[in-house]
């Protein structure tokens, strides 16, 4: 985008992200980056322009994950796509490491520092059960459900934001807001359990929770919350809500069917549920893999159950979705 458009969408990216609005970091900082590196080779021929963007924005989105490797698979899945040349791999994997050594340092310069995403306080989980595998199975299509019923709600939002610009995001806020009164005063809950992305110390307290009733709200009030906030006019990344509803779903299975352990099942949830949203089964394997790991190594095949089941769901829907489409402008034709 040009500079101008990028200082207006990071401002109000960081009114959406300080106000507490269910949206994550990541959208913010591809802006970012994609604007620094257009502004460096600004001289430059299109083509040029458009790589060095490329490789600003993969700089930038390394930061939030605090893992290059992370974003490394995000890149592969994209070549895999054809959606990035595969010529650009390496230096776009040189732009991952640049941005690592910005965040830890390099001899006396201790860098900006590390924002790690491992959950804290996982309980271990060290033998896996078959039982435990066929509950990842039933966790992963619900929160891939969860997810995908949230980007179609956010889409109807986003076809009434299309025709009122200027309303559309107070009315975004003041049902954000309702939602946090429901939140507040019938459940007695922490409002950040609703509000932001749900990063860290959120997904920590939303698996110690021990009520069935409380995570099924949390998870009802942040998915409405997350639809209205991504369709409302706010500007924000997609990536984290959708990892919270999937630990909630995977704690809320954790206590329906006692005796199966909260990680696997958290880890299963959180890679459905963000396959189900951006289509990269892989990248979302990985990063269920880094929030939870924690937990030991051993929740890494419930990472990629969770992230098959996730897409396969959102591949029927958008077949679905596409039938329907075709079915629509046939009639109207």
């Amino acid at each position: 985008p040009p500079p101008l458009n990028a200082v207006s969408i990071l401002l109000a990216s960081a009114g959406t992200l300080m106000f507490g609005f269910v949206l994550g970091p990541e959208a913010p900082l591809i802006i970012l980056g994609t604007t620094i590196g257009a502004l460096i080779v600004r001289r430059s021929d299109t083509t040029t322009v458009q790589m060095a963007m490329l490789v600003g924005g993969v700089a930038s989105i390394g930061a939030v994950f605090g893992n290059p490797f992370v974003t490394a698979f995000m890149i592969l899945e994209f070549i895999a796509l054809g959606a990035i040349p595969r010529i650009l791999m390496l230096p776009l994997f040189v732009a991952l490491g640049a941005g690592y050594l910005t965040q830890v340092g390099i001899g006396s310069w201790n860098g900006f520092g590390l924002h790690p995403l491992t959950v804290p306080d996982m309980p271990t989980y060290s033998a896996i059960d078959i039982a435990d595998l066929g509950a990842a199975i039933v966790v992963g299509l619900v929160a891939a459900i969860v997810a995908v019923l949230g980007r179609l709600l956010a889409e109807r939002v986003d076809s009434v934001n299309t025709k009122h610009r200027i309303a559309m995001p107070f009315a975004a806020a003041l049902a954000i807001t309702g939602l946090v009164a429901i939140a507040v005063l019938v459940f007695d809950l922490d409002p950040s359990m609703i509000l932001f992305s749900g990063q860290g110390d959120a997904m920590s307290t939303l698996i110690n929770e021990s009520a069935i009733g409380v995570v099924i709200a949390i998870v009802a009030l942040k998915a409405v919350g997350y639809a209205i906030s991504l369709g409302g006019g706010m500007r924000g990344g997609p990536i984290f809500p959708a990892t919270f509803l999937g630990v909630g779903v995977g704690v809320l299975f954790a206590l329906v069917f006692t005796g199966v352990p909260v990680s696997p099942l958290a880890t299963a949830g959180i890679a459905a549920a963000a396959t189900a949203m951006i289509r990269l089964p892989f990248t979302s394997a990985m990063l269920a893999l880094l929030l939870i790991g924690g937990a030991g190594m051993e929740v890494a095949p419930f990472a990629i159950i969770g992230s098959v089941v996730g897409f396969a769901v959102r591949q029927r829907v958008d077949v679905y979705t596409e039938k329907r489409s075709s079915l629509v402008k046939n009639s109207s034709n």
